[in-house]
């Protein structure tokens, strides 16, 4: 029963607070802004599949650097667990 009157209370208190008028379509203003930036920071992920994807050298770059930086991945792990 107290946490009832506790909450009862909180409720009470929050529906004191003002807002206002504008305060939703600030909200939602600010918000589309902040999708809109990211979508256009974003890059062209199609653009660059279709480009690894005709190109033979470019998959065989790609795969070796992956290889490379996994392998040094690797050492780095190795080196602090046997020397750190």
């Amino acid at each position: 029963m107290k946490s009832e009157q506790i909450y009862s209370v909180w409720k009470d208190r929050k529906r004191e607070i003002e807002t206002s008028a504008d305060f939703t379509d600030r909200v939602m203003n600010q918000v589309r802004q902040i999708e809109d930036g990211r979508w256009r920071h974003l890059p062209d992920m199609n653009g660059l599949i279709e480009l690894v994807s005709a190109h033979v050298l470019l998959k065989a770059g790609m795969v070796t650097a992956g290889a490379v930086i996994g392998v040094i991945r690797v050492v780095l792990v190795v080196h602090v667990l046997l020397f750190v």
